[in-house]
């Protein structure tokens, strides 16, 4: 059965230089020159905690109800 497409869903990182950040903001970036479509909001630098978190919960949940069906999602995780 073929699948509809390759996606992920980016989110909000606080800090875009240091350790924590860079490797997930690295991995979004690897996964769209492999094809990888992004179907929440775009990459995105809050410092504020707050508004990251719920920019990070928008796009996630944004992009999880734009899912296709039977489609490859990529998570990172932690």
């Amino acid at each position: 059965m073929r699948h509809p497409g390759l996606f992920y869903i980016s989110r909000n990182y606080k800090f875009s230089t240091n350790a924590a950040s860079k490797p997930k903001m690295d991995c979004e970036t690897i996964l769209a020159k492999a094809g990888f479509k992004n179907l929440g909001f775009a990459q995105s630098n809050h410092k504020s905690s707050a508004l990251g978190a719920v920019i990070s919960f928008i796009g996630i949940s944004w992009g999880l109800m734009r899912l296709p069906f039977s489609s490859v999602l990529c998570m990172q995780y932690p």
